[in-house]
């Protein structure tokens, strides 16, 4: 028994193989892109904004840099992946992407207010409706994403949590006229003088970058984490159009998600 205990503790230890991020490697804009939806200008400056939040204060020469962590999380959002493809992906082991994504998250979410806001004064709110025009050739709409409401599960219809939301209430209180602009809503909404449900619009090219992959499948996280991810994402987008990120094709997602196929009998 003796001889037996020797030979396992005398075992050689497996060095354990780090694959760190470095934005100074070949890969260009484009690249970059395609993993993480944002070009090396835009992830330099979300490690910029969280850095102060997830430096790590350790002389350890495994510890992930504010770089990675960004990194690891916008891989996370930009393909809905398992925690285990991320981590193989990064060579980092599953538990360590789950802390990396949620705290990246949490950090991202915190900071929704200065990305998410409804405009307020009237030339904010001519330079987006001006925009959005330009963009989809719809005028006096409020585009992009200006407000979000992550509260209610999802067997709750859209115009009830529209209904409920301190949007909602303030669009009913304060709104005067087409001159405060309007919002677009599918059928499942009721027309009012200021939500209407278009006929048929040009295609704004809303689902990119992030709020794609959360269409194409479902999140494997507990409702309250699920909604703080639909925040970051929302917040991530108005960064990207914030920065001018191109949209990038998503055909290239091999990470193992389980991807809803289409139902096609009858």
């Amino acid at each position: 028994m003796a001889a037996v205990i020797g030979c396992l503790v005398n075992i050689p230890r497996k060095n354990r193989e780090f694959r760190v991020i470095n934005l100074n490697e070949s890969l260009n804009d484009e690249e970059l892109r395609r993993r993480f939806r944002f070009g090396r200008r835009g992830i330099e400056y979300l490690a910029d904004l969280l850095r102060e939040d997830l430096a790590r204060e350790t002389d350890r020469s495994c510890s992930l840099s504010v770089e990675e962590q960004v990194c690891i999380a916008l891989r996370y959002y930009a393909s809905v992946s398992f925690m285990q493809v991320v981590g193989d992906t990064h060579g980092r082991h599953k538990s360590t992407v789950c802390r990396v994504v949620d705290k990246v998250t949490k950090e991202i979410v915190k900071r929704q207010k200065q990305y998410i806001k409804w405009p307020v004064d009237e030339a904010t709110k001519r330079r987006v409706k001006s925009e959005f025009s330009n963009k989809a050739g719809f005028p006096g709409v409020m585009g992009k994403f200006t407000f979000i409401n992550a509260q209610w599960p999802g067997s709750a219809h859209d115009s009830f949590i529209f209904r409920t939301s301190t949007l909602g209430c303030h669009m009913e209180r304060n709104h005067r006229g087409l001159e405060d602009g309007i919002i677009l809503g599918d059928s499942g909404y009721a027309c009012s003088r200021y939500l209407m449900t278009p006929y048929r619009v040009a295609d704004t090219n809303q689902k990119t970058n992030f709020n794609r992959g959360l269409c194409r499948t479902r999140l494997r996280k507990t409702p309250a984490n699920a909604s703080e991810v639909i925040v970051a994402c929302a917040v991530l987008h108005n960064i990207a159009i914030m920065l001018q990120e191109p949209d990038v094709p998503d055909d290239d997602n091999d990470d193992g998600a389980d991807a809803q196929i289409p139902y096609a009998g009858r």
